[in-house]
């Protein structure tokens, strides 16, 4: 039985426990601070937001909390306006680990569907370098054996703020792909084929050299 699943509390009105076949829409961000959010939408029926509607979220006036197994992701706030769960939700963490850890538990039932790609429910934190305007060294983000979905987070470590590119270079059945974005943020990798390779990511600067965090499943992953 897994224990780790999200639960919002009312001191009032009892709890509802979010099943992962309820998410819609997830993404997981980050801001320049590092401050991770898991945002999503629940999906608009009768099982999901209607009774997490009805039952905790319509309810101004009392306590709201949220946890995820045995921590404490809101701790006990007064919900002073209803919270149409359809309309969008946010949640800030601090802990990069459990932000990936419930991102992976929220999004594995989306990321799966229609394929035999498992999610990776773990990470690994390095740090790489963003030269200004070339490229910086690669890192390891993953080695792929199969069909896989995993996300790559990355963000500025740095005192100097600024925004960075990412090239993201991943294996498929049909050779190396590549994924270039603006960081911070977060990149989704999904593969549906029998992939083999080391995927990999490296950064460049928009301004001034910085240090960037990299959360992925790791060189290990397999």
């Amino acid at each position: 039985m897994n224990t780790n699943l999200i639960k919002f509390i009312s001191d009032e009105h009892g709890e509802f426990t979010l099943d992962s076949k309820c998410v819609r829409n997830i993404s997981l961000e980050s801001d320049k601070d590092g401050i991770l959010s898991i945002i999503f939408n629940i999906e608009d029926s009768n099982a999901c937001a209607k009774e997490l509607y009805e039952k905790i979220l319509s309810n101004e006036g009392y306590n709201l909390s949220i946890l995820y197994g045995e921590n404490i992701i809101v701790p006990p706030t007064l919900l002073s306006n209803e919270i149409d769960p359809t309309a969008g939700l946010q949640i800030n963490f601090k802990d990069p680990k459990l932000a990936s850890e419930i991102y992976n538990t929220l999004s594995e039932s989306a990321l799966s569907k229609g394929s035999s790609a498992p999610v990776v429910q773990s990470y690994f934190i390095q740090y790489a370098w963003a030269p200004p305007l070339v490229w910086g060294p690669w890192v390891e983000v993953a080695s792929i054996i199969g069909s896989r979905a995993y996300a790559v987070t990355y963000f500025n470590e740095s005192q100097t703020q600024s925004t960075f590119d990412v090239e993201i270079e991943y294996a498929t059945a049909a050779g190396m792909e590549f994924y270039h974005g603006i960081g911070p943020g977060t990149a989704l990798i999904l593969t549906l084929d029998e992939a083999a390779g080391t995927d990999r990511a490296r950064f460049r600067s928009h301004s001034v050299g910085m240090l960037i965090r990299v959360m992925s499943p790791g060189p290990s992953w397999r």
